[in-house]
């Protein structure tokens, strides 16, 4: 079953100048502390604390959550004894998580650092995806590269979009002016209106418009052959993660999920990229929101390599890489209190290992 909480934020427009993303960080946790005061422990935390049931979070249907949804769509958490809910939280992602409106969350390991610098504790229990943001595309037929884009449409601070834009900044050195939305759709139209020279991001949000002609590759992650100098060394940017005291409380039930997961993915991986996205279309008609049946495909195919590495497993090294990544990406408090952001406080490998495996 799919969940949907449709919300909106304002974008945030201009060239940044000092200070500019403390305050947006701010703003952004002050959101997610007032949306936990709301109603959290009600009706959602009631039906959730059920047996062999569990609600995982997701910010939107795109192709890094395609896994997550085919294997829900093919039956392999139904197999495990769970009933799962996919709830969509769009700009509310993280309050979502916080309120206690689901017991896990899919999502960009920034976002989840940001609620921990808000005073919550999140913590991280399977790496979902690694270098899923990093294409740049553009509409401009002037633009040829990386270093002719002059404004660039991305997310907001502590997403991967914004983290993957403040790295390539760095390793082109360049300032780009920026043009922060909260929606895929958003972001897309933004480019493809050439409202903005380029656009970062992960390809699926574009490959709808790559097929169609309206917008070019400038920038693809996965041909290493075309990697700049000082190329970022990755961690993790997508993970499973939950509040720890909820972790807890749906241990059996959370253990039973990545185990089914794993199983799933190694099918996922496998399977024919059309097929999975005629699967993705007919479980949930929103996926039709990428592109075609082709399109979706191709975008799929391009993301496996992507996906789960290390087999989701974080180590320590892997995390000191995440750390790096994302501070160099825009989330200066890292800094400031390495042991609440530390890998003892911030990840809990215990459910992967109960469940999969060391």
């Amino acid at each position: 079953m799919v969940q949907r909480e449709m919300s909106a934020a304002p974008a945030a427009t201009g060239t940044r100048s000092k200070g500019v993303t403390a305050r947006l960080a701010a703003l952004a946790v002050i959101s997610v502390l007032a949306a936990s005061c709301g109603a959290g422990d009600g009706a959602d935390r009631a039906a959730s604390s059920e047996g062999g049931s569990l609600v995982v979070g997701v910010r939107n249907a795109t192709v890094p959550q395609a896994s997550l949804y085919w294997a829900a769509a093919k039956g392999y958490f139904k197999d495990a004894g769970l009933n799962l809910s996919i709830k969509v939280g769009e700009a509310a992602h993280s309050a979502q998580l916080v309120a206690g409106q689901v017991d896990l969350s899919m999502g960009a390991q920034g976002a989840w650092f940001g609620v921990i610098n808000s005073g919550k504790r999140v913590t991280a229990i399977y790496g979902t995806d690694s270098g899923i943001s990093g294409w740049v595309v553009t509409s401009s037929d002037s633009v040829k590269t990386p270093t002719d884009c002059k404004s660039v449409t991305t997310a907001g601070p502590g997403t991967v979009l914004y983290a993957w834009t403040r790295q390539l900044e760095k390793v082109y050195d360049v300032e780009w002016k920026l043009t922060q939305l909260t929606t895929v759709p958003a972001i897309a139209a933004n480019v493809v209106g050439g409202r903005t020279d380029c656009a970062t991001g992960n390809v699926s949000f574009y490959q709808s418009g790559i097929d169609s002609g309206k917008l070019r590759v400038i920038l693809d992650p996965t041909d290493k052959s075309s990697l700049p100098p000082g190329w970022p060394a990755l961690g993790v940017e997508d993970v499973f993660g939950g509040i720890p005291e909820r972790l807890k409380e749906k241990k059996p039930a959370v253990e039973r999920f990545l185990k089914a997961y794993d199983t799933a993915l190694s099918d996922y991986l496998a399977a024919d990229s059309k097929e999975i996205a005629r699967t993705l279309i007919s479980y949930d008609p929103e996926w039709a929101a990428v592109g075609s049946e082709d399109v979706l495909a191709e975008a799929v195919e391009k993301f496996k390599p992507l996906l789960s590495p290390d087999k989701g497993y974080i180590s320590e090294d892997v995390w000191s890489r995440t750390l790096a990544f994302y501070q160099t990406g825009g989330l200066d408090f890292l800094a400031s209190d390495p042991s609440r952001f530390g890998y003892a406080s911030a990840v809990d490998m215990s459910y992967y290992k109960a469940a999969i495996g060391e």
